[in-house]
């Protein structure tokens, strides 16, 4: 069986010193995850739909 993570976390810090840490921290998180993971993916693009338990809003 496998699974699909879907993260939204908000866009990039503005600095390269705040964007090195916050990638430190995911790839820490990510490495952690091991042999669990078949394929790291790719990151989705365009406008999505965000579900709430009233219905769905659109989001970009």
């Amino acid at each position: 069986m496998r699974y699909l993570l879907i993260y939204y976390g908000g866009r990039m810090p503005e600095t390269p010193a705040q964007q090195a840490r916050i990638m430190k921290q995911w790839t820490s998180w990510f490495d952690k995850l091991g042999p669990a993971i078949i394929d790291p993916g790719n990151p989705f693009s365009g406008s999505v739909n965000k579900v709430k338990p009233d219905g769905s809003k659109p989001s970009t």
